[in-house]
């Protein structure tokens, strides 16, 4: 469940606003929110609607639900959903300030703005066209995007440029054991990466990776 013939992969949840979000591979799905969910009484999960398809990801952000969708990003309330984005293959999602949040995707980096205290969409960034699966916010503002089969971009985001982006590459030549297989998380606010040999970090004094 939800899908009573368990035909959906999971890939995502979250708790908002006491309700209980599941992405799966079919779609959002919503339910109150509970400790304990008594199967012999049956489904409780409903399908958002328009969220048929592939979801990757569920993130709060600025006091809105957003889901990452093969087909774009969008708004989840309840058992609806507002298109935010037709941008192709929304992955997740960082925010960079009360007024802006980038989006990972695809094909490279999306901008969005609040406006009238909702999120919508401002424009598609340039500079970066891999695919920003894995995307986290360092403890000094900047973003890492890790590439499991290239190696790790870090990229400094301003209001004030906010459609410039300062983008770095970093792989093996920086202290990396490897160019394959480097993942970024956050930990308790920092950027912490887990590579073939291990677990390291950034060290900002010597511009390198160093095992953590």
């Amino acid at each position: 469940f939800p899908d009573g013939e368990m035909q959906a992969t999971g890939y995502s949840a979250s708790v908002f606003e006491n309700k209980l979000y599941l992405g799966v591979s079919n779609g959002a799905y919503v339910a109150p929110w509970q400790s304990y969910y008594d199967p012999e009484l049956g489904p409780v999960f409903k399908k958002v609607n328009g969220s048929d398809g592939q979801v990757w990801s569920l993130n709060s952000a600025g006091g809105e639900l957003v889901m990452g969708h093969h087909e774009g990003s969008f708004i989840l309330h309840d058992q609806h959903s507002r298109l935010l984005s037709a941008e192709p293959g929304a992955w997740t999602f960082v925010t960079m300030s009360e007024e802006y949040m980038l989006g990972g995707t695809y094909t490279g980096l999306v901008l969005y703005r609040k406006e009238a205290g909702r999120w919508v969409f401002d424009r598609k960034l340039e500079g970066l066209k891999e695919s920003c699966r894995i995307m986290v916010r360092d403890e000094d503002g900047s973003v890492w995007v890790s590439h499991p089969y290239r190696g790790l971009y870090h990229i400094k985001w301003s209001a004030e440029h906010k459609y410039d982006l300062n983008i770095r590459f970093f792989n093996q030549d920086n202290g990396l054991p490897t160019n394959l297989n480097n993942y970024v998380f956050q930990i308790a606010g920092k950027a912490v990466f887990t590579t073939e040999k291990g677990v390291f970090q950034y060290d900002r004094s010597i511009d390198r990776f160093v095992p953590a």
